[in-house]
């Protein structure tokens, strides 16, 4: 099996959306998406035991550990400017999951499975 990580943009804003930026630094906001993550992200991946990497702006980074501090296989990383993820090592797979999504319990065996010679992007909106 491979080597995995989950990560999600939790509060990062997007470039083009700069006008959207002090929303990330909101506590009220930061609260609502923190309930969500507690709800439908954080059952779902808790017991995969999979490293979880959370993308925050500067200005929400501190909030946001405080508050997920009791889950020791997540971490907080800063990134001031969305730009689509973050890098992965040389032996990783990186899942790009949103803060407010699930996991279903079968998706990593089903990444091993798909052929190492090529990239997989699922996208599917409903």
């Amino acid at each position: 099996m491979q080597r995995h990580r989950i990560v999600t943009r939790f509060s990062v804003p997007r470039r083009q959306e700069a006008h959207y930026a002090p929303v990330h630094a909101d506590p009220e906001w930061l609260q609502f998406r923190l309930g969500l993550f507690r709800a439908v992200f954080v059952p779902s991946v808790q017991g995969l035991g999979i490293p979880v990497t959370l993308l925050c702006s500067s200005e929400s980074a501190d909030f946001v550990r405080r508050r997920t501090r009791c889950f020791s296989w997540l971490n907080v990383e800063i990134q001031n400017d969305w730009y689509g993820g973050t890098e992965a090592a040389e032996d990783e797979l990186i899942t790009r999951l949103d803060s407010d999504d699930a996991l279903c319990r079968g998706w990593f065996d089903a990444v091993d499975s798909a052929p190492r010679d090529r990239d997989v992007y699922i996208s599917r909106r409903q």
